[in-house]
């Protein structure tokens, strides 16, 4: 499979159906969050699509689209515990656990389309409803083991708990996320002050259709 380029795209924000656009952000109800784990470090898609904690939390260190994931509600709302596809902006693709018996069990990874139930999330916090800015677990849901995303050393994150035999990750300081939504304006924002150097980084020739299969797999 190819390789998607990370270019100009038709659908910057992944708006595509929403009614929102970047030229109009405000008003736009859609939520887009960066999520920072106990290393400080935010979490992020790698090379060939695994996921850690790996960005740069410090303002201005790089494109918000590079952190940014779309909440987008499934059943019920997001802040009150209902399920949420994470939908990561600069590349697209959506956050899935994979879950045993394959071979990269317990790991994170992004793919091109959602992965039935290992693509659903519960964003828990302590005291529902969730405010955007209070930490919260992610946690996958029951159908696809009910893990939460568990911070385990060296920007790893993993499905399983901290110590053998590897079971679900219940809920632990380890799995605790400091969470921080982004609205549409904000993020809008950020993708003009990022445009120049954008356009001096990419070629607009290597930028396929929106519409592409992405090769963004999770790697040994």
């Amino acid at each position: 499979r190819r390789h998607r380029r990370l270019c100009s795209r038709e659908d910057p924000a992944r708006l595509r159906g929403t009614g929102c656009t970047l030229a109009s952000p405000t008003g736009c109800g859609i939520v887009y969050a960066l999520f920072r784990m106990s290393n400080g470090k935010l979490l992020v898609p790698g090379e060939r699509g695994l996921v850690g904690a790996s960005a740069s939390a410090e303002a201005g260190a790089a494109p918000l689209e590079a952190a940014a994931w779309r909440l987008i509600e499934v059943e019920g709302s997001w802040s009150r515990g209902g399920w949420v596809q994470l939908r990561h902006v600069l590349s697209g693709a959506f956050l899935r656990l994979v879950p045993p018996p394959h071979p990269l069990q317990w790991t994170f990874s992004v793919d091109a389309q959602p992965a039935s139930h290992a693509s659903l999330f519960q964003l828990e916090c302590d005291k529902p409803p969730c405010d955007g800015s209070a930490p919260v677990h992610l946690r996958v849901h029951p159908d696809a083991t009910g893990a939460r995303l568990n911070y385990r050393g060296d920007d790893l994150v993993r499905g399983h708990g901290n110590a053998p035999p590897w079971a679900p990750a219940p809920r632990l300081p380890s799995t605790r996320i400091a969470m921080q939504t982004i609205s549409l304006s904000r993020l809008a924002a950020d993708m003009r002050q990022w445009a120049p150097r954008r356009r001096a980084c990419y070629a607009p020739c290597a930028s396929p259709a929106d519409g592409e299969e992405s090769s963004l797999r999770a790697s040994p």
